[in-house]
């Protein structure tokens, strides 16, 4: 079996490559979302996790790492976008977007990166 770590598993591409993923059997998929799962499968865990907050999602991370032995891959689908002119953004628009889109998932590799390295 195949542990696999999906942000954004709760609604769009994440919730469509979460369903996939259950449907095989062949995966032990854990997903990061902010929203409650509607996922209703023995192989899956939510781990509820706004990925704006960087240090929930450091601490969730860690969290996890110390349960799990093994990760085979991160699948990091979480995002949003907010389009508009430059000028249009708000500074907490701005940096929400760069902490879900980026450093959150930043924060989720660095931390399992043991895990998925082959030794």
């Amino acid at each position: 079996m195949k542990n696999i770590l999906l942000t954004g598993a709760t609604g769009g591409i994440g919730n469509t490559i979460a369903m996939k993923l259950l449907n095989n059997n062949k995966t032990q998929l854990y997903g990061f979302a902010r929203r409650d799962s509607q996922i209703n499968h023995g192989n899956y865990r939510h781990i509820n996790c706004d990925m704006q907050n960087l240090k929930e999602t450091e601490f969730k991370a860690k969290q996890l790492i110390t349960e799990l032995h093994q990760l085979d891959a991160i699948i990091l689908a979480a995002g949003f976008g907010k389009f508009a002119e430059l000028e249009q953004f708000s500074l907490l628009d701005m940096q929400a977007m760069m902490n879900v889109n980026f450093l959150s998932q930043a924060i989720l590799i660095k931390t399992f990166l043991p895990l998925l390295k082959i030794t």
